[in-house]
């Protein structure tokens, strides 16, 4: 599947690519159209080298179906516009022909999708409109195609990823449970050091959360580490670092075990934000929390009784 799924609004998918584009083309070499004056004519901007670029990010979770059915729509409306506008459009262009329209979406799954772009770019090569070239032609694009420049925003800070980890259930949390019931009597050994005073029930429910809290967090370092290697890398970095500050802190604790928690999961999250420009406010939650469940699974703290 070309792309993954977007769960922010439309106008962010935008914004993000427009960022892309600017960066991928320089300042002379990409125009944004702006959309606030009379619509955008089906395109969000050209490129001086004959591309023009329209985004859209359709309201997820969609079938492979209802996602073709809006992005052949999409190219329909917008196509149409396209030539529609010719008068206008003439203006704009100046003396740059047109051979490419972009669709650039956050993912797309069906090969319908590229009989319809290419249906349509036959129509627009048919009509003979005076800024298209020879050979014009519909290409259906996502993120990844500009993975060069998505890592140069990140880099800066400019741009941030949002990784949406797989759904978490009960049932998958009882299966990881039956298959780590070491880990999971660890995990409970230290619930009881940092709360002393939960009843059954809430041992019980502050466990699940951490079990949650991992494997979400897991998910979500799996992707990186496919994905986006070098913020992988800086993450693990990071976390092996906190790590080995937080046993030495159990140790030696000058406060009740739990605030020695707090206080490496807030420095984990700060450094995190300061060091890692590429991770969403979201991610860094997640991430901080993931180390911490996991520093509860794994890591030999005893945290002895001060005196």
């Amino acid at each position: 599947m070309p792309g993954q799924e977007w769960r922010d609004s439309p106008e962010e998918w935008q914004e993000r690519i427009i960022l892309l584009l600017k960066r991928r083309y320089g300042v002379t070499e990409f125009q944004e159209i702006p959309d606030r004056d009379r619509g955008d004519y089906g395109l969000e901007g050209f490129a001086r080298n004959g591309s023009v670029y329209q985004c859209y990010a359709a309201k997820e979770p969609l079938s492979t179906n209802e996602l073709y059915a809006k992005q052949r729509n999409k190219i329909t409306k917008d196509l149409s516009k396209f030539k529609d506008n010719k008068d206008d459009l003439i203006k704009i262009f100046g003396p740059t022909k047109i051979s490419c329209w972009v669709l650039v979406v956050p993912r797309w799954e069906s090969k319908d999708l590229l009989k319809h772009a290419e249906k349509k770019a036959e129509e627009i090569r048919n009509v003979n409109l005076p800024y298209v070239a020879d050979g014009f032609f519909v290409h259906i694009a996502t993120e990844e195609d500009f993975a060069v420049e998505r890592q140069s925003l990140l880099d800066v800070g400019l741009a941030k990823i949002q990784v949406d980890p797989d759904e978490f259930n009960t049932a998958t949390g009882e299966d990881w449970s039956e298959e780590n019931d070491d880990l999971v009597k660890e995990l409970n050994r230290k619930i009881e050091i940092l709360n002393p005073r939960l009843d059954k029930n809430s041992l019980v429910q502050l466990k699940g959360k951490f079990i949650h809290h991992y494997i979400e967090g897991q998910n979500v370092l799996e992707i990186l580490h496919s994905k986006y290697s070098d913020l992988y890398v800086a993450v693990k970095r990071l976390k092996t670092n906190r790590k080995k500050f937080l046993e030495t802190s159990s140790l030696i604790p000058t406060g009740a075990p739990a605030d020695t928690f707090h206080i490496a999961l807030s420095e984990f999250k700060n450094e995190l934000t300061d060091e890692v420009k590429g991770l969403s406010n979201n991610m860094v939650e997640i991430l901080g929390h993931e180390a911490v469940s996991d520093w509860l699974l794994r890591c030999p703290l005893d945290f002895p009784e001060r005196r």
